[in-house]
């Protein structure tokens, strides 16, 4: 039997933030969310990091006793994924909770149905959004006729937050005007302009600027 944790800084809705563990698997069960708190020595993951934990997390019908001190080898920055492509976003500007979200992947999805414009903290491949401390995802109507109302006007009409610093999925349907999205795609490339202040679930969330997007294969 095996198990693993994740520890994040987790990110209240008033701005505060505690170091915890956010996502526990024990055998094949896994839970997130606020499971405990833990501290640690750095957060460098070029270093030995040491947590101090004193908790019980419960996996039904077993429980998992944790006290004392670990000692664990920082591997370095890892990729979630070698699909994933870094994509820095310095034209882009994001808080939750009054502080700064440093987003580093985009990708937008197009079906039928609509598009879906996903921003992470860390990179993440089409189709997918776990593995970020924050994800971000912007569902969008399907493009509009040729002459018909510009992007922007039409908004989002839902707006998710998942990720390991959240203690829950923050979710909202924007009203009107509250946060434009003005996509510009070319065969290679695309782009989103957004902004928006938006009561996300609680949390404050603004964003401002451009986006550079990498567009997912039609579905």
């Amino acid at each position: 039997m095996s198990f693993d944790l994740t520890f994040a800084p987790l990110l209240a809705s008033d701005g505060t933030t505690k170091w915890a563990i956010t996502r526990a698997r024990f055998g094949k069960i896994i839970r997130e969310g606020d499971l405990a708190e833990v501290t640690l020595s750095t957060t460098n993951p070029q270093e030995t990091v040491k947590a101090k934990l004193a908790t019980e997390l419960f996996f039904p019908p077993s429980k998992l006793t944790l006290e004392g001190q670990l000692d664990i080898a920082g591997c370095g920055l890892m990729p979630w994924t070698t699909k994933a492509k870094v994509v820095p976003q310095p034209d882009l500007r994001v808080t939750l909770a009054e502080q700064p979200i440093s987003i580093n992947g985009a990708t937008l999805e197009t079906s039928p149905e609509g598009r879906v414009l996903r921003l992470n903290t860390e990179p993440q491949p089409c189709g997918a959004n776990s593995g970020s401390d924050l994800s971000f995802t912007i569902t969008l109507p399907p493009e509009g006729p040729p002459g018909g109302p510009p992007e922007g006007k039409r908004g989002p009409s839902e707006l998710r937050a998942q990720g390991y610093r959240l203690p829950r999925t923050l979710t909202a349907k924007p009203e009107a005007g509250a946060l434009t999205v003005e996509i510009a795609t070319t065969p290679e490339s695309a782009t989103a302009v957004l902004s928006g202040n938006i009561d996300l679930g609680g949390y404050a969330l603004r964003i401002d600027g451009k986006a550079s997007l990498v567009p997912c294969p039609a579905s």
